[in-house]
């Protein structure tokens, strides 16, 4: 035993254990959960903290080496209730989405304005370069410290109260003290008592059947409370989210990647599970795999579900429109190509992690992040055969999402746990864990070829597209699907022949992620209407702007355009701000400077037929607080504020007189699915339905209580007053509250809202006669255009991106600062999909183990000039006018980045990530020509 003496917060503190890192010491020891375990390598600097006033990565820090340390924490930084500069910028502006990777840079950003009191953009971003940010795209993070510096100098004061929240305004977040203040937020940040950790057993083969599973000495090792296998699960021993529950809990005869659980732990400390995992023995018939899509595709190739009839066709879309022969017998020139993109891993910063037990009642909790709240609830019970009224879900904000947690990951093997213990179990998953076990973006392989007459005039697009689905279907299906009938963008083609199949392989499952199968097709059809462009000699806006959807237009799948299409208007801002800007000069010998465009299209909500709509709930509290109860799901795309923002409007009242509630299925009710962008138009029509029926109820129940008729009273952030002859007359929301309980009156109010319906797409989409409703494939569309501005390096094939225009439809802007947040934090996905982000297998075995293998982009990587340009094109139906649009940033950008390599040193590059080698040698063999 060791003693250990240093100040944490200017608290003297012991510890006996030498070998614990600082991270473990702090959270586990302290309860000072506002350090964020993210890693634990040192590649994210999330649990960045100060020591000897200097910033390090906590989980790097062995607790031997700080005998006489002073430590400072997040929680140290507010002083007598008054938050640090720091603190009090980055809710300013807003410089946090989901906010787990923000207490580790607040606390660099601190040590860094203590030395540098007059930072420039550069010296901060390159402050920044150990940090990983998966949202924001960094931009609000610079500029929230340099509002900090400002303020540090005394130049300037914040005062977090001007903006109160109305529609339009830029108010401060929901979420954002108890984010930038390190409270207990995610689900890993909260304990329970007497618990029992988790640990899976990972097979040692992407494909192999298994013979045996021998637990004897597993059994025996101290600690181990239960080891589960798939015989002990009670229920449907299957889950996933695509055509039917496909993935297995535990694999019980044969695994289909490195992914597949053979078996679940359940010990009193993590180090016993793992220590008791790793004595599992698993006897393995090893089986051949299969990773390519192409090679799985042939009749011999080896079956990932022999008992399938398709083999490893997991599904198969196709469309037409037209005539393509003629289209294409028409057109003066045509162009065409084969595009790969890669496998790309969501990068959440937050692990994923579930907490259950059972409640005083005997029902089962589970605590955990997710995108699905009550689909999770369903395959609980199912999972355990249970009834869904005896599992509740409580859900905590996800650090972010990105799509990658609309299925479970450690929540059903928790709640098994519990189920087959009794008692609490606790599951986090490790950084590599995340890694080779959550679904990833498809790689995609892209056949396309496009026609156009000789004034530009598109006259028929063709294409098939392959997604390499990894082991499961998940929502591949959905994604392919996606990927065909988006295939086409932002133009109207008379003629259109589309494909597209999601392939079964040996590779770690590939699902939901931003864009969903609207992000890999821009790539090819970007690059390839840049070059019809340039072989008719035509600006690359002109041919789309020629091309472009239009109100009344049809798409290829002959779903019309009825409302709302701002393509044009983002084209002529984005057109505007480049020429205004101009191109800056290179910055040295061999450097070329170039600027590409590429739009997009994107879906808002489900369509295809799906059901989509939403509930919300107001009350109005003992205190007189009103409370909102949403079924969304906070992923730090900004849910919770842009709801309460919208409910305020209707109410009536300014946003921060309302409360909202995180999700808890004993209390929320079914909205859906956090998926699709359709958050602000499905959840945002519910909240706004909620706050207008119950202004009514209020007025009435104020007019039941004073005797004073409603016609005479009105709601405002004061409670209910009197108007015209009535005007003397004041109650506050307390006193009517108490009033309505005195009186027996119930102030509640629930709403459901149901989307505009749609429709599934035909085989033939030719639909002469413009019909809107059996063609509606969609009920909304949002719109994007992107220019980048890039230097490339003729010698290295260096790719540098210096500016990127951003202009987006997103229907009515709720909050500015959160759509902006949105398009950068797009932008910076883009950057790293067109230039650097890779998840790397070879026959299965995951490569790419950690974050920094990744490849994600960091401060030093991203332009902070990337400039959001909001395209107001209003939505009758959305809630007034706003549509959504948070995948939708992402999608033009690195088709954007290659039409600027293009521009820059003329040649084109036709697989992602673009490396500099490739570019490189492109270059030099265009020179020896």
């Amino acid at each position: 035993m060791e003693n250990i003496r240093l100040k944490v917060n200017g608290k003297l503190v012991t510890a006996s254990d030498g070998n614990e890192c600082l991270l473990d010491f702090l959270r586990n020891d302290l309860g000072l959960t506002g350090t964020k375990n993210g890693c634990k390598t040192g590649q994210c600097g999330a649990c960045t903290v100060i020591v000897n006033h200097e910033p390090v990565c906590s989980c790097e820090c062995r607790m031997n080496t700080l005998d006489g340390a002073e430590v400072e924490t997040i929680e140290g930084l507010e002083k007598d209730g008054r938050l640090h500069p720091v603190q009090l910028a980055f809710l300013k502006v807003s410089a946090f989405q989901c906010g787990f990777c923000t207490p580790g840079m607040i606390m660099e950003i601190k040590c860094f304005l203590d030395k540098n009191a007059s930072p420039d953009i550069r010296e901060i971003e390159t402050a920044l370069g150990d940090h990983i940010c998966r949202c924001t795209g960094y931009k609000k993070i610079v500029d929230a410290v340099l509002l900090a510096a400002k303020m540090l100098r005394g130049e300037t004061v914040i005062d977090l109260n001007e903006v109160k929240g109305r529609l339009g305004t830029r108010w401060i977040r929901t979420d954002g003290y108890a984010k930038v203040t390190g409270r207990p937020v995610f689900t890993d940040d909260f304990r329970l008592k007497n618990a029992l950790e988790g640990k899976f057993v990972w097979p040692k083969y992407p494909h192999a059947k298994i013979r045996n599973i021998d637990l004897s000495e597993a059994e025996k090792m101290p600690g181990v409370a239960a080891i589960a296998l798939a015989k002990d699960i009670p229920g449907r021993k299957l889950f996933g989210q695509g055509y039917f529950p496909q993935q297995p809990v535990i694999a019980e005869d044969v695994v289909r990647y490195v992914g597949d659980p053979v078996a679940v732990v359940y010990a009193e400390t993590e180090e016993e599970a793992i220590a008791a995992a790793e004595k599992v023995k698993v006897d393995y018939e090893v089986l051949p795999v299969v990773t390519d899509m192409e090679e799985a595709m042939k009749p011999d190739a080896v079956k990932v579900f022999p008992e399938y009839e398709d083999g490893n066709i997991c599904s198969h879309d196709y469309t037409h429109k037209g005539n393509v022969e003629r289209g294409f017998a028409t057109s003066d020139v045509i162009v065409e190509g084969v595009y790969e993109t890669q496998s790309i891993d969501h990068a959440y910063m937050e692990p994923d992690a579930a907490l259950s037990e059972y409640d005083e009642n005997g029902k089962l909790v589970v605590y955990g992040s997710t995108q699905n709240p009550f689909g999770l609830r369903k395959d609980i019970a199912l999972t355990l055969n249970m009834k869904e009224e005896d599992v509740r879900v409580v859900i905590r904000p996800n650090g972010g999402a990105f799509g990658g947690r609309e299925e479970p990951s450690v929540h059903l093997q928790a709640a098994l746990g519990t189920y087959l213990t009794k008692r609490p179990v606790r599951i986090v998953f490790t950084r590599e864990e995340v890694n080779f076990f959550t679904s990833k973006r498809h790689a995609m392989r892209l056949k396309y070829k496009i026609g156009a007459k000789k004034d530009g005039t598109f006259q028929a697009i063709q294409f098939c597209t392959l997604g390499d689905t990894g082991a499961y279907a998940s929502s591949g299906a959905f994604v392919l699907f996606r990927a065909c009938v988006f295939g086409a963008g932002c133009y109207f083609f008379p003629n259109a022949q589309a494909e597209s199949y999601a392939i079964y392989t040996n590779n770690t499952t590939a699902a939901s992620m931003r864009g969903f199968g609207s992000t890999q097709p821009a790539v090819p059809l970007e690059c390839l209407v840049d070059q019809l462009a340039g072989e008719l000699h035509m600006d690359p806006f002109a041919i789309r702007r020629k091309n472009g959807l239009r109100v009344g237009m049809q798409t290829i799948t002959g779903s019309v355009i009825d409302y709302s299409c701002g393509y044009l208007d983002c084209l002529d801002a984005v057109e505007k701000r480049l020429k205004q800007d101009k191109l800056p000069l290179p910055s040295g010998p061999h450097k070329k400077v170039g600027w590409g465009v590429a739009s997009s299209m994107k879906n808002v909500g489900l369509g295809s037929g799906c059901p989509d709509n939403a509930w919300a709930q107001m009350k109005l509290g003992d205190d007189g607080q009103i409370i909102l109860i949403a079924g969304g799901v906070e992923c730090g795309q900004g849910h919770d504020t842009v709801v309460v923002q919208i409910a305020a409007e209707a109410l009536g009242v300014t946003a921060d007189k309302i409360e909202i509630k995180l999700v808890d299925s004993d209390y929320s009710m079914d909205s859906g699915i956090t998926t699709a962008s359709r958050q602000t138009f499905i959840s945002g029509n519910a909240c706004k339905g909620v706050a207008s029926a119950f202004r009514v109820k209020l007025l009435k129940a104020a007019s039941e209580i004073s005797g004073i008729s409603d016609g005479l009273l009105e709601l405002d952030d004061d409670g209910i007053h009197g108007i015209g002859e009535q005007s003397a007359f004041h109650m506050n929301f307390a006193e009517l509250a108490k009033g309505a309980r005195e009186k027996g009156i119930g102030l509640y109010e629930k709403f459901f809202y149901e989307a505009p319906a749609t429709h599934p797409y035909h085989e033939c989409s030719d639909n002469f006669d413009n019909k809107i409703e059996e063609y509606r494939l969609h009920f909304s569309y949002c719109f994007a255009v992107q220019a980048a501005v890039v230097e490339v390096d003729e010698l290295t094939g260096e790719v540098k991106v210096l500016r990127v225009y951003a202009a987006n439809d997103a229907g009515r802007v709720v909050n500015p600062a959160l759509l902006e947040g949105q398009i950068e934090g797009g932008v910076a996905m883009g950057i790293g999909m067109a230039l650097q982000e890779r998840y790397i297998q070879k026959d299965g075995i995951t490569i790419t183990k950690d974050l920094e293998s990744l490849h994600v982009p960091k401060a030093t990587d991203v332009p902070y000039e990337i400039h959001a340009i909001p395209v107001e094109e209003i939505h009758p139906y959305g809630p007034y006018g706003a549509k959504g649009m948070g995948e939708l940033p992402l999608n033009p950008t690195a088709p954007a980045i290659l039409n600027a390599v293009y521009n820059a040193v003329g040649v084109r590059i036709h697989k992602l990530p673009v490396d500099c080698r490739t570019i490189a040698e492109a270059i030099k063999a265009r020179q020896g020509e």
